[in-house]
């Protein structure tokens, strides 16, 4: 069994389709309205989808669903080869997390990202036996006016989108089948409407193909406003998740994009498998922006590896990740921590003397390119 986006049923689940598509793996993001969904589409396969209500705490909820419809899927996020997103309209601060999210993982894995609107994502998660004579999109604004657009049989716009109180836009519709968020209370202004309720939030399997079919040039991932925001929206605020298998496709991805080579997954689980080994992965609204693995035998700590994506650095990210390992190597009891440097890296180096390190010998030409490793020391707190 499988359920509709906006139904209000939980779920991850394999699914299959029959549409053809070009045959790639594209990972579909959607919180613009009032849920979350995510979906992983391979050519003319859904191979799995998840979608819940939530209208609000999308930073915290979207990662995690990502990550169990990958598990669902059987699939690494490095086989992904394109992300769409969808871009409104609809919640200010669900939009600006769904952008966000899907540019921070494109960035990460190195694919296009896509921005399809609300629109257009809902229409085409209708069936075609009920869209015979076309369908209008209605989406909530929490204001007297809903954002609607019109479509014909064929999934063609019919004129631009509008902002509209539901009397008005009610008494010009040609296409009188409505669904989408606002889809009820539209039709609760014209009896002689057609409401399909099932068909609410954007379809991901469909935002997924259109997706797919898109040109990332003339399809950007940047919001579809139709109204300004009422306030500015909230500062995303950092949160570190413990570094364990579930983020290990989305951690080496990260360090791919600090580091040459970088850390793959089967390097990152050796890592972790020894027991004095403790790391996190930083989630910043819902991006992925750093990480930091160390390990604390015996009584000294070593930080084994930090990265922060390059857009994200200098916001002290690399501070907070630096000061959770310190306070947790404190609680194993150990008594010094240690770290390597490139010689070259004084960002790197200017903050690493900030909390407290000291050089305690040079490793010459350690590494790749001959840069000299500076290793560093800090003592800690005395248990």
């Amino acid at each position: 069994m499988t359920c509709r986006p906006g139904s209000g049923q939980p779920h991850t689940m394999p699914l299959a389709t029959t549409v053809r598509v070009k045959d790639d793996l594209i990972l579909a993001l959607d919180c613009a309205t009032d849920g979350c969904a995510v979906a992983l589409v391979r050519g003319p396969r859904a191979l799995a989808m998840e979608s819940i209500d939530a209208e609000r705490g999308q930073a915290e909820l979207l990662l995690p669903m990502v990550q169990r419809v990958r598990d669902a899927a059987q699939i690494a996020l490095a086989d992904i080869a394109r992300v769409a997103v969808t871009t409104g309209p609809g919640s200010f601060t669900g939009i600006r997390i769904g952008l966000s999210a899907a540019r921070g993982l494109a960035l990460t894995l190195g694919v296009p990202v896509v921005g399809i609107d609300c629109f257009a994502a809902i229409a085409h998660g209708v069936p075609d036996e009920l869209r015979a004579r076309g369908l209008t999109v209605a989406i909530e604004s929490k204001r007297e006016a809903l954002f609607a657009q019109s479509f014909d049989a064929a999934l063609n716009p019919v004129g631009d989108a509008v902002a509209l109180p539901p009397d008005e836009l009610a008494a010009r519709l040609a296409q009188r089948t409505v669904v989408g968020t606002g889809a009820a209370r539209l039709a609760a202004a014209d009896p002689g409407l057609v409401l399909l309720p099932d068909y609410r939030r954007p379809d991901p399997v469909a935002l997924a193909r259109l997706g797919a079919a898109a040109d990332p040039r003339t399809s950007p991932a940047r919001p579809l406003y139709l109204r300004p925001p009422d306030a500015a929206p909230p500062r995303a605020k950092l949160k570190l998740e413990a570094l364990g298998p579930a983020w290990f496709d989305l951690a080496a991805a990260l360090h791919a994009t600090s580091f040459t080579p970088p850390w793959d997954v089967a390097s990152l689980a050796a890592s972790l498998a020894d027991p004095t080994a403790f790391g996190w992965i930083a989630i910043e609204g819902a991006q992925p922006v750093g990480l930091i693995l160390a390990r604390a035998p015996a009584d000294q700590a070593e930080i084994l590896t930090i990265a922060v994506r390059p857009e994200a650095r200098r916001r002290g990210i690399a501070r907070q990740l630096m000061a959770a390992a310190v306070d947790e190597a404190n609680r194993r009891r150990a008594e010094s921590m240690f770290l390597e440097v490139a010689d070259g890296n004084e960002a790197a180096r200017a903050l690493y003397q900030s909390l407290g390190f000291t050089e305690e010998s040079i490793r010459r030409r350690y590494y790749a390119d001959g840069q000299d490793a500076r290793i560093l020391k800090r003592k800690l707190a005395e248990t």
